[in-house]
């Protein structure tokens, strides 16, 4: 798979530590029982978008991958790790601009 992942993945907690493993079985194709991704929107709108792993497995995400940023043990915590992924764009820029708020994070990184 020709997956992109933000270089600070974001982690649910019960997936801690399991980060490399994941993003390796994930690129390889290969299948991740009950794991969550969180990724940018695909069309502008929106704050998130979640996906069962398994979905990107289709034709249209192999050839258009998304951005993941994010990755969850199961639906709920997904939902908890997107909430926290907004708070802090809106605490660290007073927007809830999550796009615009990662992209400047990754400056920073590269900078």
């Amino acid at each position: 798979m020709g997956m992109k992942f933000f270089p600070e993945l974001y982690m649910g907690e019960g997936l801690e530590g399991k980060g490399k493993k994941l993003k390796k079985r994930l690129m390889h194709g290969l299948l991740t029982p009950g794991v969550y991704l969180l990724t940018l929107p695909r069309y502008g709108f929106g704050i998130l978008e979640i996906y069962r792993a398994k979905e990107l497995k289709k034709d249209f995400y192999q050839k258009y991958p998304p951005l993941i940023i994010g990755m969850a043990s199961d639906e709920t915590e997904a939902w908890e790790l997107s909430g926290k992924i907004v708070m802090e764009a809106y605490e660290k820029t007073g927007s809830f601009n999550v796009r615009d708020y990662l992209a400047e994070k990754m400056k920073k990184e590269e900078g």
